[in-house]
């Protein structure tokens, strides 16, 4: 699953926490550009805008990485904020080129905007509500204001590279730990302290410092005492 976020720290932790290595967590280019123009001045900001989104439009992630940090250190000396935001989370700023996205879908999931437009309109709906009674009420209010928005979506532009996407997300997510299991090549009598659990009905160790059973079906793993 791919999770583009604005930077908020407790944000990330969360989306890690609760969706563990399935997450890929991408931060939003317009707000990382934002924060890094921000400690500029304004005659410097449209050549470091130019140089920040040719490295991001760089299809290898790894060379893209290397141009925003050559950036970076341009940037060390003189305007040393600036260095240091463009450094913090640089590496989650090319996990789309990881992924093997381009063109009009790449636009759409580099930033934040497709959902910030949806939230702007559900703000505007109930702008005129003062008195918020109990989170059912806000919960109401915004299923409302979401569906106000529902007229104006759109198609995603190059919808048809999705399985693209989907198919780069699998890849890039961490293989599962492998347990300790047999790993002899010969036939051989069945070990008394082996047992074989079909596909998800073995039981699961909670025991800190164990290791869980694989989840493929027929796998010899050590028995239990």
């Amino acid at each position: 699953m791919l999770f583009v976020v604005d930077g908020g720290k407790a944000l990330a932790k969360a989306i890690r926490v609760t969706f563990g290595d399935k997450a890929l967590i991408a931060r939003c280019r317009r707000h990382k550009e934002r924060n890094v123009l921000d400690h500029l001045p304004e005659a410097e900001r449209p050549l470091v805008q130019r140089r920040l989104r040719d490295a991001w439009a760089t299809p290898d992630a790894d060379t893209a990485a290397r141009q925003l940090e050559s950036i970076a250190r341009s940037l060390d000396k003189k305007r040393p904020g600036a260095a240091a935001s463009l450094r913090e989370g640089l590496a989650d700023t090319v996990t789309v080129n990881r992924l093997g996205v381009t063109g009009a879908l790449l636009k759409t999931i580099e930033s934040t905007n497709p959902i910030e437009s949806m939230i702007e309109i559900v703000r505007d709906h109930s702008r005129r509500v003062k008195r918020w009674k109990h989170g059912e009420m806000a919960l109401r209010w915004t299923a409302a204001g979401m569906l106000a928005a529902e007229s104006q979506f759109r198609r995603v532009r190059r919808f048809k590279q999705m399985p693209q996407l989907v198919a780069g997300s699998r890849s890039k997510r961490s293989p599962p730990t492998s347990p300790v299991c047999s790993t002899s090549t010969t036939p051989s009598q069945p070990d008394p302290t082996m047992h074989t659990y079909p596909e998800d009905t073995h039981p699961r160790s909670t025991t800190t410092g164990t290791t869980s059973p694989s989840r493929r079906p027929g796998v010899l793993c050590p028995g239990r005492a």
